[in-house]
């Protein structure tokens, strides 16, 4: 009976290895910011333009304190470079008709350089029903 448990746990986790498991992203950036560099993200879902506008205030005990605003409603947490606590999840649409297919955007942090103080993230949008158009404005895209 192991035997058997233990080659269907093999064969799955080729299966999930055969994808990577991965999400498919509908937009992907990075961005280096300083300390108080805006980031600025314009996001069209449905013909309304939404401003996701994030930075970074303080790093201290390798915590990172974060502001954030989705059309000017102000968020604020800490994030770490370990796994589970380095990310923050922004809906950016509530759909009615279907919740588990709402629009979001992703925003992680991928690594902070003591030398010249910036930090490294990644951003990440995806929306199920459609394709997501989003551009960042700030800073200007090399």
């Amino acid at each position: 009976m192991s035997k058997i448990l233990a080659l269907l746990a093999l064969l799955c986790s080729l299966a999930f290895a055969a994808d990577e498991g991965a999400i498919t992203w509908n937009y992907k950036d990075e961005v280096e910011l300083k300390k108080d560099q805006l980031a600025r993200y314009q996001i069209n879902i449905d013909n309304k333009l939404y401003t996701l506008d994030f930075r970074w205030t303080l790093f201290v005990n390798r915590g990172l304190v974060m502001l954030y605003k989705l059309d000017k409603f102000p968020y604020q947490n800490i994030l770490y470079e370990d796994y589970k606590l380095n990310s923050f999840k922004i809906i950016l649409k509530n759909r009615a008709d279907n919740a588990y297919l709402r629009p979001y955007a992703l925003v992680l942090f991928k690594s902070f350089d003591k030398k010249t103080k910036k930090a490294l993230f990644s951003v990440f949008m995806k929306d199920d029903a459609r394709p997501v158009q989003a551009e960042r404005v700030l800073p200007k895209a090399d």
